[in-house]
């Protein structure tokens, strides 16, 4: 999802940074309501949660810079950089995200030490667990019947 915020210019505007937001909202949620906080799930999403507040935060002022780096912490210099370039307004009323505002997060960014990646891994698996619920039945005990259709499945036979 990250890429394709940094790719797509009709993603990156203020209402679909609600949309977005809304949906991951939804989805932490879930996460809680399962009970699989430490499942590293949200943790996964956490540069995408940061790139939608980003899409929604003021932009307009050079007073607005430190909320933009208090809301990107996780995010890198590049990412931010293309992302306040890229941010297309709501309607015609609206201006574009000034040149200052941009160079002003970009000279933040450069007293960090971090990596300059733009782009997400995307074969990077990110790590996250889910738990183990042991189950009462036995699976001796199960049958399985012929109307599954499972020939091609080889089952050992109990001895």
């Amino acid at each position: 999802m990250m890429n394709n915020l940094l790719l797509r210019k009709d993603l990156c505007h203020w209402s679909r940074g609600m949309q977005i937001r809304f949906n991951l909202s939804r989805l932490e949620d879930w996460v809680r309501l399962n009970q699989l906080e430490g499942s590293g799930i949200v943790e996964a999403l956490e540069n995408v949660i940061q790139a939608t507040q980003l899409l929604q935060v003021n932009k307009k002022t050079l007073e607005d810079v430190d909320a933009i780096c208090e809301v990107c912490s996780s995010l890198n210099t590049l990412q931010v950089q293309k992302i306040l370039s890229m941010y297309t307004p709501a309607n015609e009323y609206e201006a574009r995200v000034p040149l200052s505002v941009i160079r002003a997060v970009v000279e933040r960014g450069h007293n960090k030490t971090e990596p300059m990646y733009l782009m997400n891994d995307t074969a990077y698996m990110y790590p996250f667990t889910l738990p183990f619920s042991p189950s009462a039945v036995s699976l001796e005990s199960l049958t399985i019947t012929e109307n599954l259709n499972l020939d091609h499945v080889d089952f050992m036979k109990v001895v």
